[in-house]
């Protein structure tokens, strides 16, 4: 054999030993490399598990940014999120190293998921975005307001939508501008076409649903006894992301941690803490819709939005009976001027601390040194009477006196009462009034002529703020928003007088604004919330819109509302979140 010869089979032969060394590299699972997470690990057992790690030829790296897997002692995802700065890499319990020796086929079980837990947080931070833009736009409107007309800001690009003011203020503004109009305001009003009256029945709710013959019919479905939610299917991990999604009664089973939570909620929203107001309102809508008894704080802890602080109060709460913070608080000076300048119509919380950072504490400073806007002069004028709370034997004596006169001036109309009183609730702040007519010809025309009949029956004391949108129509102009008056009302012998929100929708829009009005306003702000990011769906006081194709989608109850945004059926009694 010649030396060409065996040079030649020397490099096949190596040539072949190179391929098999390559083929056995790419069939076997390459090093992992993995980021400890020091957490609660203490140096021995740091040292113990590199050792197990590298044992098993894997790589320790000490950035967590090119890992291709985190190893922590950790268990809660809350925790975690908190020390891990790249959410994408996966998180692996430490047991999988020192129970399972790092055996591949047992690793998806000491998989700890924070992905979950993270959708969960950008919604709830969509949400309570959301809440602060419109407390931010409710602030700015409330300072506008303050201003007097010439120094208010005016848009001179936008569209005249109306010639009417943003807000009617006051009965005879309302006889004047229509006068002005050519519209004229009689008591008596002459319905063309109407229908036979309906007769209103008093009975434990006043929700009605139109039918197609034009009457109404009592939703028997409500239960009024309001003992609290329970559905055994219900766990920690199926109570809804949205609180659309949880069943939330007025009485719910943790009542008193609740009240607890929603009072740290008011007092945070009185010092302009939103932060923490919002965080207290989560955690008591979250405990709200919880349908077990809540016995220890580290129960409390493994629902969505209760932290160590939350658990700490609850932990107070179930072993005293009462948290010392809140009963210091509600005995503190600056705490109760606060909450007599927030309790005053018109006014809010940036107001009521504007108001005591310039040395005002009481209700006479504030007359006699700030320039108050007309909601605000009536809501210290009827300061005593605002601040009752109205039970729901009279808000049913006001629907009842609201019903008689349906039936007199617009027969053939329906009506519901909404607001907190629909939801169950015992007491009421004001009572909220829905109303429509199937012909266009009479709703269009309803609530200035029912204003004018309370107002001649001595019922109507004043009108506090009406919608621009307001106005008698000609029989051909179209009824396309609703229209709405904030009044105030006084029963015949009485001498208390009572906020009442009267609205009037189009007849096709009446499911959805009966919903609109129920509450409570988390709740609204949550199903809008749900419907945008979710479904693709706009939710408004006057209808449903693709956001796709902006179509208006027609809704013909509001159980259907719920159907097409794919949700589970709440009863009014349940949203009181």
């Amino acid at each position: 054999m010649s030396n060409n010869d065996s040079n030649s089979n020397k490099e096949e032969i190596k040539a072949s030993k190179m391929k098999v060394q390559w083929n056995d590299f790419l069939t076997c699972e390459p090093p992992m490399k993995l980021y400890l997470l020091a957490i609660k690990l203490n140096n021995d057992l740091q040292t113990q598990i590199c050792k197990v790690i590298k044992d098993q030829g894997h790589i320790v790296i000490e950035s967590s940014q090119y890992a291709d897997y985190i190893i922590t002692s950790l268990k809660s995802p809350e925790r975690i999120v908190r020390h891990v700065k790249h959410p994408a890499v996966p998180v692996v319990h430490i047991d999988w190293i020192m129970k399972e020796n790092m055996h591949k086929d047992q690793r998806a079980k000491y998989v700890i998921d924070i992905q979950q837990y993270q959708k969960k947080r950008k919604a709830e931070a969509e949400e309570q975005e959301e809440n602060d833009q419109q407390s931010k736009k409710r602030q700015e409107d409330e300072n506008t307001l303050a201003l007097p007309k010439d120094e208010q800001p005016f848009d001179g690009t936008a569209k005249k939508k109306s010639q009417l003011p943003r807000q009617v203020r006051s009965w005879y503004t309302v006889q004047d501008t229509y006068a002005k109009q050519g519209c004229k305001v009689t008591p008596c009003v002459i319905i063309e076409g109407h229908r036979p009256a309906q007769k209103y029945i008093k009975g434990d709710s006043y929700q009605t649903t139109t039918t197609d013959d034009g009457g109404t019919t009592e939703d028997d479905d409500i239960d009024l006894s309001l003992t609290p939610v329970v559905d055994n299917d219900e766990t920690v991990e199926k109570i809804g992301t949205y609180a659309c999604q949880r069943p939330c009664n007025w009485n719910p089973f943790n009542k008193g941690i609740v009240e607890i939570l929603e009072f740290l909620e008011y007092a945070r929203e009185l010092k302009g803490d939103k932060m923490k107001s919002r965080s207290y309102r989560i955690a008591a809508s979250t405990i709200r819709s919880y349908p077990k008894k809540i016995k220890s704080a580290k129960q409390a802890k493994k629902l969505h939005g209760i932290g160590d602080k939350t658990g700490r109060i609850i932990d107070g709460f179930l072993r005293d009976g009462y948290v010392q913070d809140v009963e210091l608080l509600k005995s503190d000076p600056e705490f109760k001027v606060l909450e007599t300048f927030y309790n005053v119509h018109g006014a809010g919380s940036h107001t009521a601390q504007e108001w005591y950072r310039r040395g005002r504490r009481t209700l006479d400073d504030v007359m006699a040194h700030e320039k108050l806007s007309r909601d605000q002069e009536i809501g210290i004028r009827y300061y005593d009477d605002f601040v009752k709370k109205i039970p729901r034997t009279e808000v049913e004596e006001i629907a009842n006196e609201v019903s008689k006169i349906l039936d007199e001036y617009y027969p053939g109309s329906t009506m519901t009462v909404c607001g907190s009183y629909r939801r169950g609730k015992p007491e009421s702040g004001d009572v909220d009034i829905i109303m429509t007519h199937k012909e266009n010809s009479v709703s269009s025309k309803l609530l200035v002529g029912l204003l004018e009949v309370f107002k001649v029956k001595e019922l109507l004391v004043d009108i506090i703020t009406m919608g621009s949108d307001c106005k008698l129509r000609d029989g051909d102009e179209k009824h396309l928003r609703p229209d709405q008056a904030l009044c105030i009302w006084r029963q015949p012998g009485s001498t208390i007088c009572r906020r009442v929100d009267f609205v009037v929708s189009p007849f096709e829009n009446y499911p959805v604004a009966v919903l609109a009005w129920t509450g409570s306003s988390y709740f609204e702000r949550s199903i809008r919330l749900y419907a945008k990011k979710v479904m693709n769906i706009k939710v408004t006081s006057h209808g449903l819109y693709s956001r796709a194709t902006q179509e208006r989608l027609y809704v013909k109850s509001e159980q259907h509302m719920f159907d097409i945004l794919n949700l589970k059926w709440l009863d009014p009694s349940q949203r009181n979140c």
